[in-house]
Protein backbone atom coordinates (compact mmCIF):
# COMPACT_ATOMS: atom_id res chain seq x y z
CA UNK A 1 0.00 0.00 0.00
CA UNK A 2 1.37 3.58 -1.25
CA UNK A 3 2.65 5.89 1.80
CA UNK A 4 -0.26 8.50 1.41
CA UNK A 5 1.00 12.20 3.26
CA UNK A 6 -1.61 14.70 3.31
CA UNK A 7 0.59 18.11 3.80
CA UNK A 8 -2.38 19.84 4.48
CA UNK A 9 -3.92 17.96 7.46
CA UNK A 10 -3.93 18.67 11.05
CA UNK A 11 -1.98 15.59 11.85
CA UNK A 12 1.12 16.91 12.85
CA UNK A 13 -1.08 18.55 15.54
CA UNK A 14 -2.32 15.23 17.19
CA UNK A 15 0.55 13.10 16.23
CA UNK A 16 3.02 15.62 18.06
CA UNK A 17 3.38 13.51 20.80
CA UNK A 18 4.30 10.54 19.22
CA UNK A 19 6.81 11.95 17.25
CA UNK A 20 8.35 13.39 20.44
CA UNK A 21 8.52 10.39 22.65
CA UNK A 22 11.98 8.65 22.59
CA UNK A 23 12.04 5.48 20.32
CA UNK A 24 12.09 2.48 21.90
CA UNK A 25 15.99 0.55 21.58
CA UNK A 26 16.06 -1.26 17.92
CA UNK A 27 13.20 0.29 16.80
CA UNK A 28 14.11 2.69 13.55
CA UNK A 29 11.70 5.44 12.71
CA UNK A 30 8.99 4.32 10.02
CA UNK A 31 9.03 6.06 7.04
CA UNK A 32 5.25 7.93 8.22
CA UNK A 33 6.95 9.10 11.70
CA UNK A 34 9.54 10.63 9.52
CA UNK A 35 7.07 12.16 7.08
CA UNK A 36 5.62 13.75 10.05
CA UNK A 37 8.37 14.82 11.45
CA UNK A 38 8.96 16.69 8.32
CA UNK A 39 5.77 18.33 8.22
CA UNK A 40 6.47 19.48 11.51
CA UNK A 41 9.76 21.06 11.26
CA UNK A 42 7.92 22.72 7.65
CA UNK A 43 5.34 24.39 10.06
CA UNK A 44 7.21 25.52 12.34
CA UNK A 45 9.76 27.05 10.20
CA UNK A 46 7.13 28.89 7.76
CA UNK A 47 5.35 30.29 11.16
CA UNK A 48 8.39 31.66 12.74
CA UNK A 49 9.39 32.92 10.02
CA UNK A 50 6.76 35.96 10.04
CA UNK A 51 7.86 36.99 13.08
CA UNK A 52 11.25 38.32 11.08
CA UNK A 53 9.85 40.75 9.22
CA UNK A 54 9.18 42.95 12.24
CA UNK A 55 13.46 42.37 13.30
CA UNK A 56 13.56 43.57 9.54
CA UNK A 57 11.22 46.09 9.36
CA UNK A 58 12.46 48.07 12.14
CA UNK A 59 16.37 48.38 10.45
CA UNK A 60 14.67 50.69 7.14
CA UNK A 61 13.18 53.02 9.85
CA UNK A 62 14.67 55.31 12.65
CA UNK A 63 14.61 54.37 15.65
CA UNK A 64 11.97 56.94 16.31
CA UNK A 65 9.46 54.97 13.83
CA UNK A 66 10.34 51.47 14.86
CA UNK A 67 6.89 51.11 16.62
CA UNK A 68 4.60 52.73 14.25
CA UNK A 69 6.25 50.65 11.30
CA UNK A 70 5.66 47.60 12.99
CA UNK A 71 2.33 48.52 14.40
CA UNK A 72 1.28 49.17 10.89
CA UNK A 73 2.80 45.73 9.27
CA UNK A 74 0.91 43.60 12.19
CA UNK A 75 -1.96 45.24 10.57
CA UNK A 76 -1.02 44.13 7.09
CA UNK A 77 -0.65 40.55 8.75
CA UNK A 78 -3.95 40.25 10.21
CA UNK A 79 -5.63 42.16 7.41
CA UNK A 80 -4.48 39.87 4.85
CA UNK A 81 -4.98 36.87 6.78
CA UNK A 82 -8.85 38.09 7.38
CA UNK A 83 -8.96 38.75 3.47
CA UNK A 84 -7.20 35.91 2.47
CA UNK A 85 -10.31 33.48 4.59
CA UNK A 86 -12.60 35.61 3.17
CA UNK A 87 -11.12 34.94 -0.59
CA UNK A 88 -11.24 31.46 0.04
CA UNK A 89 -14.56 31.23 1.49
CA UNK A 90 -15.76 32.97 -1.67
CA UNK A 91 -13.57 30.42 -3.94
CA UNK A 92 -15.53 28.18 -2.23
CA UNK A 93 -19.30 29.58 -2.88
CA UNK A 94 -18.76 28.95 -6.34
CA UNK A 95 -19.39 25.06 -5.65
CA UNK A 96 -22.86 23.81 -4.02
CA UNK A 97 -22.15 21.97 -1.02
CA UNK A 98 -22.69 18.03 -1.09
CA UNK A 99 -24.40 16.28 2.14
CA UNK A 100 -23.34 19.84 3.46
CA UNK A 101 -19.59 19.59 2.72
CA UNK A 102 -18.05 21.63 -0.24
CA UNK A 103 -16.53 18.80 -2.93
CA UNK A 104 -12.54 18.35 -2.66
CA UNK A 105 -12.25 20.07 -5.76
CA UNK A 106 -13.41 23.37 -4.45
CA UNK A 107 -10.79 23.29 -1.46
CA UNK A 108 -8.14 22.16 -3.61
CA UNK A 109 -8.86 25.31 -6.46
CA UNK A 110 -8.64 27.77 -3.67
CA UNK A 111 -5.94 26.72 -1.75
CA UNK A 112 -4.34 26.72 -5.18
CA UNK A 113 -4.79 30.03 -5.49
CA UNK A 114 -3.47 30.96 -2.42
CA UNK A 115 -0.21 28.87 -3.61
CA UNK A 116 -0.14 30.90 -6.63
CA UNK A 117 -0.47 34.44 -4.40
CA UNK A 118 2.17 33.09 -2.46
CA UNK A 119 5.07 32.39 -5.40
CA UNK A 120 3.54 35.44 -6.44
CA UNK A 121 4.73 37.44 -3.31
CA UNK A 122 7.84 35.50 -3.51
CA UNK A 123 8.93 36.17 -6.83
CA UNK A 124 8.13 39.99 -5.89
CA UNK A 125 10.37 40.05 -3.24
CA UNK A 126 13.25 38.38 -5.19
CA UNK A 127 13.12 39.98 -8.49
CA UNK A 128 14.90 43.00 -7.04
CA UNK A 129 17.90 40.45 -5.32
CA UNK A 130 18.18 38.82 -9.03
CA UNK A 131 18.12 42.10 -10.88
CA UNK A 132 20.69 43.36 -8.89
CA UNK A 133 22.91 40.40 -9.07
CA UNK A 134 22.46 40.12 -13.10
CA UNK A 135 22.72 43.97 -13.47
CA UNK A 136 26.62 43.36 -11.55
CA UNK A 137 27.49 40.35 -13.58
CA UNK A 138 26.75 41.77 -16.84
CA UNK A 139 28.58 44.94 -16.09
CA UNK A 140 31.49 42.89 -15.11
CA UNK A 141 31.21 41.01 -18.63
CA UNK A 142 30.75 44.44 -20.43
CA UNK A 143 33.67 46.13 -18.58
CA UNK A 144 36.11 43.09 -18.55
CA UNK A 145 38.67 42.64 -15.73
CA UNK A 146 39.64 45.75 -13.45
CA UNK A 147 43.10 45.74 -12.54
CA UNK A 148 42.96 44.74 -9.27
CA UNK A 149 41.42 41.79 -10.48
CA UNK A 150 44.68 40.92 -13.21
CA UNK A 151 46.84 41.59 -10.23
CA UNK A 152 45.06 39.00 -8.13
CA UNK A 153 45.38 36.45 -11.10
CA UNK A 154 49.27 37.26 -11.66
Amino acid sequence: MPLRVDLFSSEFLTDLPKLVRKPRPGRDLEPLDICRLAKTAVVAAVGGATVLSYTILAEYFPKEFAGRANGALNVFHIGGAFVLQYATGVVLQHWTPQAGHYPEIAYQTAFALNLVLQIAAWVWFALPRVQMLLSQRLTRYLTGPTPNTRLKRL
